[in-house]
């Protein structure tokens, strides 16, 4: 990253953050603090403002929050060294307001919420002609989407948080506290942000290579999730026609390859977004994930391993390509009977092959945040929902079957040897057997969504919904030990709690 883009975004995180200040930080004038009456004049000013707002929103710590939606899922299971802390979702007895890892998942992107705050706040009033084409509407629609996400991602993990639009100007700290907002509030939020995303941005950003744009907020992007919050609320025409939107746009189809979507700098036709960083000590972007990335299957058990339940749920060995690529040493028990393997999915290098004497973290390497595939699965679930007023159980089953039969891949190679595969004999994936459309129904459609979208951090928000609908939380609540509905989410960080003298207050259960 360039150095006046590092000063920016070091001068922004010091602009006063209302849930995570101190009276003392208040009161002290930031040596590196910026003129924010001056700043926010040309165009140049507003692309470095968004650049640092990208920073703040898509960082290891947003990553974070993936994690623990994956950890708190049917996906990963946590050693008992690793429960105290973000392990702790799949354990959520052992959860408390110190939850070790937590405090960056809260206040990141709450902090980027303010630097966007201020972008929208300042960048309407540069000139229109100061800008290139449309790169004003494009600019402002990038930040309602980031700022959608935001607030849609700390409604998924954390529930009720505050809702803060503006900017604050008081140098008095009682008025700059704020308490939280219910989810639903915080969800209308994220809505209005992704509708206005939606209006201002075009159907491509102009300018930008195949591999940047997958990278960047975009109206198709602002659809999808703008789908998932309506799945949420089970408006499934809004899902439905939501979805329709993306699929219709003629940007995206589903690759051929599965393994494609996650291979070398992920210029996927399938990605809608997806974050772009690098796994490596100057630049740690995945952060967590290196816990139970490794390269020898010998070795003892990570603190996290994928959970037998996954593994269990594909055709195997050497059918499915989904859970070839992304587990490794499938069935090692590791002592624990839910250990299914080791996530390998979001550690490869580029080619796939491990490389002698350079372990996987240590490559570059992104995550697909949304990806066509899962859009298909919504509509599809929107049609089996709505009780097929929208569709019909053929264009159910068209969708389940055109994942299924991608699961075969004739050229995929093996990571390290194994003795469950016959090398002499056959190569590759041999594919699993389509549905029949008697076999069309929801828990197909369930079960088909958990082998597609295994790790991509989808899956928790999914029980959650599901569980609210058929049995009040209660199979939410029996996968992670949590003794009432409220210990589904995380706790606040105590320490924002504290910084904001009462005026916050903790989630209840903790």
């Amino acid at each position: 990253m360039k150095p006046i883009l590092n000063k920016f975004i070091i001068a922004l995180g010091s602009i006063l953050i209302i849930s995570s200040c101190s009276e003392e930080f208040l009161n002290e004038v930031p040596k590196n603090q910026i003129d924010l009456e001056n700043f926010f004049t040309k165009p140049v000013d507003a692309e470095i403002g968004l650049t640092g707002a990208y920073s703040r929103i898509i960082s290891k710590h947003m990553m974070q929050n993936l994690f623990w939606l994956m950890v708190s899922a049917d996906e990963l299971t946590a050693a008992n060294h690793a429960q105290s802390g973000v392990g702790a979702g799949d354990h959520r007895d052992n959860a408390t307001t110190d939850l070790y890892g937590m405090l960056g998942t809260y206040t990141e992107p709450i902090k980027g919420i303010v630097n966007l705050n201020l972008l929208l706040e300042k960048v309407p009033g540069i000139p229109d002609e100061q800008f290139e084409g449309g790169r004003k509407n494009e600019i402002l629609g990038e930040a309602y989407f980031l700022r959608g996400y935001a607030f849609y991602m700390l409604a998924m993990v954390f529930r009720d948080v505050p809702i803060q639009l503006e900017v604050p100007t008081s140098s008095n700290p009682e008025d700059n506290y704020m308490n939280k907002s219910p989810q639903s509030e915080v969800l209308d939020q994220a809505m209005m942000d992704f509708e206005s995303a939606i209006s201002l941005l075009p159907d491509r950003l102009g300018d930008i290579s195949d591999h940047d744009v997958r990278g960047r907020g975009s109206k198709w992007a602002a659809y999808a999730f703008t789908a998932r919050i309506h799945m949420w609320r089970q408006e499934w025409p809004e899902a439905y026609d939501a979805c329709e939107a993306i699929i219709n746009s003629g940007q995206f189809r589903i690759t051929p390859r599965w393994i494609d979507v996650f291979a070398g700098e992920n210029d996927n036709e399938e990605v809608i977004w997806q974050s772009q960083g690098q796994s490596r000590e100057e630049y740690d972007f995945m952060g967590v994930y290196r816990w139970y990335c490794d390269n020898d299957p010998l070795a003892p058990a990570p603190p996290f391993m994928v959970e037998k339940k996954l593994t269990d749920i594909f055709d195997q060995p050497y059918k499915d390509v989904r859970l070839e690529y992304s587990v490794r040493a499938i069935g090692r028990s590791a002592g624990v009977s839910n250990y299914g393997g080791r996530n390998v999915k979001h550690f490869h290098v580029p080619s796939g092959e491990i490389i002698e004497g350079v372990s996987d973290e240590s490559r570059d390497k992104n995550f697909p945040l949304m990806r066509l595939a899962e859009v298909k699965l919504m509509k599809a679930e929107t049609i089996i929902q709505s009780g097929y007023a929208l569709g019909t159980a053929e264009e159910v089953l068209q969708t389940l079957n055109e994942l299924r039969a991608r699961a075969a891949d004739s050229e995929f190679a093996p990571r390290e040897e194994d003795n469950r595969y016959d090398y002499t004999e056959n190569l590759g994936c041999e594919g699993i057997d389509p549905l029949q459309i008697d076999q069309v129904g929801l828990q197909a459609l369930k079960d088909e969504k958990y082998r597609e979208l295994a790790m991509e951090a989808v899956r928790w928000i999914d029980l959650m919904r599901w569980s609210k609908m058929e049995d009040n939380y209660q199979s939410v609540m029996s996968l992670v030990s949590a003794a009432n509905v409220d210990r589904l989410y995380a706790p606040i960080p105590q320490q924002q709690i504290d910084a904001n003298h009462g005026v916050l207050v903790q989630n209840p259960g903790y």
